[in-house]
Parts: C-alpha cells; structure tokens; sequence
C-alpha cells in the first residue's frame, strides 16, 4: 500500500471539502464560519501548503468552541512574514565569505579575522537567505498542536485564569518568537526544559519567578554571539548552551508562555550587549496589566542604562533586517520603522513628540531619514520615515539627545540639547 499516495489523496479530498465549504454562502454563521480577509491572504501566499491551512480551519468549526479557531486566524493572520533565516557573509562582489563565530575561541580574534577578510575582499554585508517561510512548510498538526496546547494552559493554569482571550493570544498562545528554526516550544519546555515544573502559587509573577530561577544557568553569555545575526534554534542552544541577551529572552518568554504566563520581549537598539547591559529582556504581566522585568543571565542584572527608545517584539509585526558585517556596529538596528515593532520607550521613561526640519536633503529624493539618539559620542538609528520638510518622530525620551541623518550617516538635522 502506497501510504503517501493514500496521504495525499486525503489531503485533495479534504481541499475539495474545505474549497466548497468556503464557497458556500449562507446567512448561518454558525455553520459557516466566515474566513477572515487576512487569513485568505496567508491561504493566497501559503502555495500548495494551503491544503495544511484549511484542514486545520474545517477542523475547528466547531461552533461550540469558537476561541480554538480565533487562535488559529490569529496564529495564520500573522504568519507571512516569518520564516526561518539565516545570514550569510559576502563581499561587496557577491562573493560567499566562510564565516563562523564557533570557529574562534574570543571575540577578540573574531574581530581580527573579519579585519583580514576586509583586507582581502573589501565591505563585507551578512545577506538573509531564506531556509523556509513557515507559510511554506507548517503543517496542520503543528498548529493544531500550539492551539490545543496553549487553551489547555490558559485555562487550567490558576495563575492563567484572570488573563482576557485577547491577552491569551498576544502573550501566552505559543507562536515563533524569532527567525531561527520553527520549534514547537511548549513541548520542548515541559518534555525537556522544565518537565513537571508545579507551584501551588496562583500569581503569575511568582510562578516567572520559579521558572527564572530554574533557567538561569542554562545559556551562557558569550561574547561572541553579538557577531551572529543568525537566531539560534532549541537545538542549538540545548548543544552549545550559549549566547546573546536576545537567546536568552526568547528562552525565557518561551518557558513563561508555555506555563500560561503573559511575556514578551523587549528591546533597546544599543549596538553593544555585555552581560551588565542586556540589551534584550523579558517583561511579564498579571492579570490586573501590573508588569515585572526579568534579565536574561543574572537576578542582579540592572535595568539598561537610559531608555532613548525601547521596542517590544510582537508575533505581528516581526520582521529582521539584513546587517552589515558587523553587528556591534550602529546600522544594527536601520531596518526599526514605526510600524514594524510597537513602541514601547514611554512604558519606561516620560516621553514627547518632536518635529524635525531637516536643515539639508538627502542626496536623492524619497529617501529614508533615521532617528538616531547619542551613544557614547556616536548616533545610533532606531527608527526610519521617508524624507519631507517636517518628520514628526512619537515617544522620544525627555532629556535625550537626538538627530536625523541619511542611510550613509550624514547628519541631516542635530538637536543642539536634550529634549525638554
């Protein structure tokens, strides 16, 4: 018996099922469930991996039990953008550069090396190369799997009970939480990270804090890391058991959403980490909206030092830039728009708006601008709008100073104090 034949067959006859389903029209919602245009957008982009969508969406229209298929609208809405992706080093020739961080034992002698590869080859870029676009390659198990997985927490976790759906989809329901490979978290943290992690507790914030204090030790800072764009997948981390502040948090918010609570990773686009200066964290909420900060590494960790702009992650708006040879350098972070993360920074310090008027042009016209703020007597961009006469740029901190430049660093507007 030829089994895949048999698979596939199944799979045409659920797509010839799901496409009449879909085509039908009737005033009976409950029986029809209207599909969203968002997520006939994802079905439109998914290719032939549509068949894995719709099987997923006939199987939860149950009318009874509605939230199941809302939190795969939710989970497909958002899913175009994201993908598993790595970088890869070329010159400014195209020419592929082999290049890995492991290779070297310190930061130091990574350093050296890219120097005399620059020697050799002249500016170097990291390009993004697409491994697979989850839209591409998820399957409906997969997701069904996050769906039944992340209501069964919410709802039987005590600490879970006060979060809204809303809150449940945003900040509990598991989903990708950076471009490395597509794990299925909440298994991997109570099959193997935390198996049996229990608490009598029904705070959140004590419970983040057991689960914190358990995974402390397991990733290590290295140094190193800050030179890989590429994010690290389960497998990885569980092999090398190092890495950056942005590892760190995304292992964090995993082990938090996997056990019901509400997390999510914040950021502040500073182009140097250390294990002083996270530059990436975990914020938790209750279900009253109170928050706790957790830092990946150490309890004694303090809060970054100064707050010119703070960014949190969201499954939604999710999308990394392609970077230049070195990431510790200030274009890290020009790929920041306003749209693409939420802003966050007046979570953190008083902010205002500001409205520039660039005193020169950039050289061409429509032109990106970037919002840079002072760092240690550089300007480092978080964030970037097309060129006009007045840019107004939102929730910037009071007592920072900021500036315009253009995509090459040439300083377009300077504000002559911090802003008052």
């Amino acid at each position: 018996m030829n089994l895949s034949f048999n698979t596939t067959s199944m799979k045409i006859r659920w797509a010839i099922l799901i496409i009449a389903f879909l085509a039908v029209e009737s005033c009976d919602n409950k029986q029809y469930p209207y599909v969203p245009e968002n997520v006939r957008n994802t079905l439109d982009r998914s290719g032939r991996n549509y068949i894995e969508f719709l099987e997923a969406i006939v199987k939860y229209r149950n009318p009874d039990d509605s939230l199941k298929l809302e939190s795969l609208y939710y989970l497909a809405a958002h899913m175009p953008i994201h993908g598993y992706r790595t970088y890869l080093l070329q010159d400014e020739n195209g020419m592929l550069i082999d290049f890995n961080i492991r290779d070297y034992k310190n930061l130091q002698r990574i350093l050296e090396i890219r120097d005399s590869i620059k020697m050799k080859h002249g500016q170097l870029y990291f390009i993004r190369h697409y491994l697979g676009k989850d839209v591409y390659v998820v399957e409906s198990d997969f997701m069904q799997q996050l769906v039944d997985s992340g209501l069964h927490t919410w709802k039987t976790k005590p600490w879970s009970s006060g979060y809204s759906f809303e809150v449940f989809k945003k900040k509990i329901l598991p989903k990708r939480l950076n471009s490395g490979p597509l794990d299925d978290w909440m298994t991997i943290v109570k099959d193997t990270l935390l198996p049996g992690f229990n608490t009598k507790a029904d705070d959140p914030f004590v419970a983040a804090d057991q689960i914190y204090n358990r995974l402390k030790g397991f990733l290590l800072w290295d140094e190193r890391y800050t030179q890989n764009p590429t994010d690290q997948g389960w497998a990885e981390m569980n092999k090398h058991r190092n890495g950056r502040s942005e590892d760190a948090a995304v292992l964090l918010t995993a082990a938090f959403r996997s056990y019901g609570i509400a997390a999510a990773i914040d950021f502040i686009p500073l182009p140097i980490e250390s294990t002083e200066n996270a530059t990436y964290w975990v914020v938790v909420w209750d279900a009253q909206g109170n928050k706790r900060y957790y830092y990946p590494f150490s309890d004694s960790l303090k809060k970054p030092s100064g707050f010119p702009k703070v960014f949190r992650r969201t499954y939604h708006s999710y999308h990394p830039g392609t970077f230049p040879d070195s990431i510790l350098k200030k274009l890290k972070y020009q790929h920041l728009e306003q749209r693409n993360y939420k802003d966050v920074t007046d979570e953190y310090t008083p902010t205002k708006s500001f409205n520039f008027e660039p005193v020169q042009e950039p050289s061409k016209p429509f032109s990106k601008v970037f919002l840079c703020f002072e760092y240690e007597g550089d300007w480092i961009p978080a964030g970037w709008k097309y060129y006009s006469k007045e840019i107004l740029f939102n929730k910037l901190k009071i007592g920072q100073r900021y500036a315009l430049t253009d995509k090459y660093g040439n300083i377009l507007y300077e504000m002559d104090a911090p802003l008052q």
